[in-house]
């Protein structure tokens, strides 16, 4: 049995870094700095990976050099996959300022590929797992349901944008959904509080066991439907050098905390917290030995001091 089972996007992500962003008509020096398997729900995937989760990771690949470096790159890094052939594979040019700050360029996301009834049965082949996690980004929801599985499912404003239906999907069948600050604002037109979060919760027609907002350096926000309880858990602090992928980084550290651990929502959260905010102090998507060192310092100091 799988501890996860990932269903969404891979990328090829080529990170550049220079002094600042760019304004209207700027133009600035940047440093190449390499280049790296990502994309949103890979991050998750390879993430859960180096926590020690076992994962099987379901995703669409070019016909390319790209996509064959990809499947290189989850060769070595042990990491199981099933593909569905596209014409090439998508590529993310990723600026990182001084401090963190970024800018990211999506090229190939919209490659409109049709796959045939016997490709996507053996793609979507049901296999046994504690959890299912999906971004939505591949548009095929209806069969994430048939694995039996508990459901995750993170939501961007990109994909709400795309998937008017897809929230109002997620609040039927997910165990669990994720979405970032700017998400939330865009479905409930409010930034996200305790109050704001308990309110929006309460007027869903359909309520998952949870519905968890992250606010990037303001920590997280969490409320559950049995037992109903509102949490917020605080961010660590830590010198930032790169944020990009905090978020699925996040997600796949709440999903090991819980379908893994089997931890209470409250340590889950803090667990994403302290493993993204340690991801934060290096460059890159990857969750390296003294990144994992470095979480679990954090998880380790003043149990209850970042507890709100």
């Amino acid at each position: 049995m799988f501890d996860v089972i990932c269903v969404g996007d891979v990328a090829l992500d080529d990170y550049y870094s220079l002094a600042h962003l760019p304004g209207p008509d700027e133009k600035v020096h940047v440093q190449f700095t390499g280049r790296a398997i990502g994309g949103t729900t890979c991050n998750t995937a390879r993430a859960l990976k180096s926590l020690g989760a076992d994962v099987l990771f379901l995703t669409k690949i070019g016909e390319d050099e790209n996509g064959q470096y990809i499947q290189g790159a989850f060769s070595r890094l042990g990491l199981s996959a099933r593909y569905l052939k596209t014409s090439r594979t998508p590529i993310a040019q990723i600026l990182v300022a001084k401090g963190g700050e970024k800018a990211i360029l999506l090229h190939g996301f919209d490659d409109a590929h049709r796959w045939d009834a016997v490709e996507l049965a053996e793609f979507m082949a049901p296999a046994p797992a504690k959890a299912v996690f999906s971004t939505l980004s591949l548009p095929m929801r209806e069969a994430l349901t048939q694995f039996g599985a508990e459901l995750v499912i993170s939501l961007e404003p990109a994909i709400l944008e795309w998937d008017a239906w897809a929230f109002g999907w997620a609040t039927s069948y997910a165990h669990t959904i994720i979405l970032d600050r700017h998400a939330f604002r865009m479905l409930f037109n409010q930034e996200a509080t305790e109050e704001s979060l308990s309110g929006a919760f309460d007027g869903l027609k359909n309520q998952p066991q949870r519905l968890i907002v992250t606010l990037g350096s303001k920590g997280s926000l969490a409320v559950s439907r049995q037992p109903r309880a509102v949490y917020a858990c605080a961010a660590f602090a830590v010198p930032v050098v790169d944020t990009t992928g905090a978020g699925d980084i996040f997600n796949a550290a709440y999903l090991a905390a819980t379908f893994v651990k089997k931890a209470p929502l409250r340590e889950a959260l803090r667990y994403a917290n302290a493993v993204a905010a340690a991801s934060c102090t290096a460059s890159g998507t990857d969750l390296t030995a003294s990144i994992l060192e470095k979480a679990e310092m954090l998880v380790q100091s003043n149990p209850a001091a970042d507890l709100l």
